[in-house]
């Protein structure tokens, strides 16, 4: 099913420093090392040359840079030199067969444009990248270098109505996703981008993590989006407990939004439309800010 052919390559080149070979010192935490550097990809389309600008952001084992051509910005995701580095390197391709299997599917999804090799200046062969199409927008929260710091970054609280309704589109997304077979098993704020509040744009990046569809992937998305909900009506770290006490009436039952968040987190749901359904009579009320 995940077998999507991407006869592309990317070469690299600058006339600065080399890349980093393999057993070289650890990439510095900035990624400052790759500014500037040129990223040629052979598309089935043409070549095309990307300079490499800032940093996107970065996770323990990769980090993600904006470049750019004459016709757009793309993300290119560079494995850190750590003891994941090879696991990471070989994740490409497979994250790479993911977004083409859902290539034309929610607009949530990226596209890729392919996985390819960097090259030294001296001719020696360097590390492969992942090159896809930018997500436009900001990160609901800053992923950090560790395992969860990224649901604990400070921010100003949503209200009910609006997160209600960010959650139903990325409810949406995650549920295509699984239609088509997979699931994404990394759902976290620094996963998800949207434009300046407008709740159509958003969209879920990082694909590294993602497997076939089963119960324990289907599950942990539920899972996630469940801990989604508290994070984006609360402070800090994300809390149930301090979750504004708003109710609906659902068929003559109160339903309120903590215990959608508590049931989600507990596996109560069966699935992702599941808790689509669930929040959606939350999702009304004055526009969002």
């Amino acid at each position: 099913m995940l077998a999507v052919a991407l006869p592309l390559l990317a070469t690299a080149s600058s006339a600065k420093a080399a890349g980093p070979a393999p057993g070289a010192a650890p990439v510095a935490p900035s990624g400052a090392f790759f500014f500037g550097r040129s990223l040629r990809v052979d598309t089935p389309h043409g070549p095309r040359t990307f300079t490499i600008e800032r940093k996107l952001g970065q996770g323990v084992s990769g980090i993600t840079f904006l470049a750019r051509d004459r016709r757009e910005a793309v993300a290119v995701k560079i494995a850190r030199n750590t003891q994941w580095r090879s696991a990471t390197i070989q994740g490409f391709d497979r994250e790479a067969r993911v977004l083409g299997h859902l290539e034309g599917a929610d607009p949530g999804f990226p596209r890729t444009l392919g996985v390819g090799t960097m090259v030294r200046p001296d001719g020696g062969v360097g590390q492969r990248v992942l090159v896809m199409q930018l997500a436009s927008g900001k990160p609901l929260g800053t992923q950090g270098d560790h395992e969860g710091t990224v649901w604990q970054t400070p921010r100003v609280a949503r209200s009910p109505e609006m997160a209600a309704r960010m959650m139903l589109r990325a409810t949406d997304i995650v549920a295509d996703m699984h239609d088509r077979g997979l699931a994404h098993r990394d759902v976290h704020p620094g996963n998800l981008r949207m434009v300046d509040g407008d709740v159509d744009s958003l969209r879920l990046i990082d694909f590294g993590s993602a497997r076939p569809l089963d119960a324990k992937g289907a599950q942990r998305d539920v899972n996630r989006l469940g801990m989604m909900l508290a994070y984006l009506t609360t402070e800090g770290k994300p809390s149930i407990a301090a979750m504004p006490d708003v109710r609906r009436d659902v068929g003559g039952t109160t339903v309120t939004l903590r215990q959608i968040a508590r049931r989600a987190i507990d596996g109560e749901y069966t699935s992702v439309r599941e808790l689509h359904d669930a929040l959606a009579p939350f999702a009304g009320g004055p526009a969002p800010r």
